[in-house]
């Protein structure tokens, strides 16, 4: 793969990254936090049942288990959409091998890929903010 693709897809990664990264300590950290503090509760009350406490527990892990669904889907589906992206250049390639040279095609694969890997770029903060925006307010 040329290196200019390379760099493209490496962009991708450190932005998703750093996205991951920021939501987990601005985000993920709070509603983890507030999850172990209503368990420890749910532990506290010496009335209640073995179930009940466990019960307890279980609906204090809810809002964390459902927001971690929410990234994974999120990060899935942008996975996806990057890959069918890909897929696109790799068929618009095989199209042209008939019809063009070797280095033509390489030379639009690679400036297809960079087109794919940039407009993804761009998509980032917008899943950044769709992921806040679905963050329980502590």
């Amino acid at each position: 793969m040329e290196q200019r693709v390379q760099t493209s897809l490496n962009k991708i990664d450190e932005a998703a990254g750093d996205m991951q990264r920021d939501l987990e300590k601005h985000h993920i950290r709070k509603l983890q936090r507030h999850m172990f503090l209503q368990s420890a509760g749910c532990c506290e009350n010496t009335s209640a049942t073995a179930e009940q406490v466990q019960e307890c527990i279980r609906n204090s892990q809810t809002p964390l288990t459902k927001v971690q669904g929410i990234i994974k889907q999120e990060l899935e589906e942008f996975q996806q959409r990057l890959q069918r992206c890909m897929m696109t250049c790799q068929d618009r390639a095989k199209d042209q091998m008939a019809t063009s040279g070797q280095a033509e095609v390489e030379k639009k694969f690679a400036d297809c890929m960079c087109v794919c890997a940039d407009d993804h770029l761009k998509l980032i903060p917008l899943m950044k903010m769709r992921l806040e925006t679905a963050m329980p307010k502590h």
